[in-house]
């Protein structure tokens, strides 16, 4: 072989082993590295499509990388580099185009709606129908006077011991107190603090215009929010029992959804603040069935539905599922079937409330939130 290759000399052998060289393909090529895609997420994750071969014959191939990019790691010059699939990269591209794009269908919804309610309103002056009739009650700010001066605060300072999905969850209960405060005739003072990192992370890229939400938000914690004297840490391990609401304290509820990796930690936290910290009388009036840990929006709405009744009983009877309660106390069972005939005529079941919203906003909730957005 080596024969047939070199059989001349001079000029002609040198052109006859460029010529075969150049059909010969490289081994070895010289590797760059150009970034071809580039798909962002609200939570910080980067997935870039790298060229990787010949960059002079433009031979190359793709390959896709991920790249963990948030505030903690670029603080700290840390950045995380892991291999996908060509499948994560396609949904994680089909995340980002619906996020692009949700702007445009939230104008298209509030277009429609104005257009919807347009038309309504001509229909209702066809008819002579007086609009005062129709129109539902007012919705009470905290500034007004006929809301309480209770404080009740959420403490979103757990973010760091829970994952997206964890995170996700303590944002919807989150929006479920905010729709609860809002349709209450007496609306709590709302808190949210420590409102940073993946909370508000999350928020930023889920919920637009929550910035103008009837709410407190404080992007500090809660020993800098409120005076140590005025905090009580709401716990289910605490051996104090909350009997009353003192308008000049601070009730703070845990934001954290952990199912059980974190046990007592709220308690433990409140421990060491050196704050108050007291439990739901749950026990007085409800035997649960397993631990007595609510999730965040059940013991905000006990808490508003006893500061409008006065009556701790009737506000777990509404609120909580009826999985969880294995008996309330002090009732007979003609009592509770008298209670469970009069739910059953008005369309409604024990804890049927909370079973409805289980996952997504109700619709009545969501056109609170857009009320919220469009004021």
């Amino acid at each position: 072989m080596e024969n047939n290759l070199v059989s001349h000399s001079g000029c002609d052998d040198i052109s006859n082993l460029t010529s075969i060289e150049s059909r010969v393909p490289d081994l070895h090529p010289a590797k760059s590295q150009e970034p071809s895609l580039v798909i962002s997420t609200p939570q910080g994750v980067h997935i870039s499509s790298e060229k990787a071969g010949n960059a002079e014959n433009g031979d190359a191939e793709l390959k896709p990388t991920l790249t963990i990019r948030n505030e903690a790691n670029v603080a700290g010059g840390q950045e995380v580099d892991k291999p996908v699939s060509k499948r994560q990269m396609k949904r994680m591209a089909r995340h980002q185009k619906w996020l692009d794009l949700k702007p445009l269908r939230r104008q298209k919804q509030k277009e429609k709606m104005k257009d919807k309610k347009r038309k309504q309103k001509e229909e209702r002056e066809r008819l002579g129908i007086d609009e005062d009739s129709i129109r539902g009650p007012k919705l009470i700010k905290m500034s007004d006077p006929e809301a309480s001066q209770v404080s009740i605060a959420i403490d979103c300072g757990f973010d760091h011991l829970m994952n997206d999905m964890e995170v996700r969850k303590v944002a919807k209960q989150i929006q479920r107190c905010y729709a609860a405060n809002r349709r209450s005739p007496s609306p709590f003072q709302l808190h949210l603090c420590s409102f940073q990192n993946k909370t508000k992370s999350w928020f930023d890229g889920s919920i637009q215009g929550y910035s103008n939400w009837d709410v407190h938000i404080h992007d500090t914690s809660v020993e800098e929010a409120f005076p140590k004297e005025m905090v009580v840490y709401l716990s289910s391990e605490s051996e104090n029992i909350l009997q009353r609401l003192d308008p000049s304290k601070a009730y703070i509820i845990g934001g954290l959804v952990d199912h059980n990796h974190q046990k007592g930690l709220c308690h433990q936290t409140a421990v060491e603040k050196g704050w108050q910290h007291a439990q739901l009388p749950i026990t007085e009036f409800v035997e649960i069935n397993g631990r007595k840990v609510l999730t965040i929006n059940q013991v905000f709405e006990i808490l508003l539905g006893f500061a409008s009744t006065n009556n701790w009983k009737d506000s777990f009877y509404q609120v909580l599922p009826a999985r969880k309660v294995e008996t309330y106390a002090q009732d007979s069972s003609a009592d509770k079937a008298a209670i469970g005939s009069e739910e059953r005529e008005a369309g409604l079941s024990p804890g049927g409330a909370d079973q409805e919203r289980k996952e997504e906003d109700s619709c009545e909730e969501m056109g609170l939130i857009q009320a919220d957005e469009q004021s």
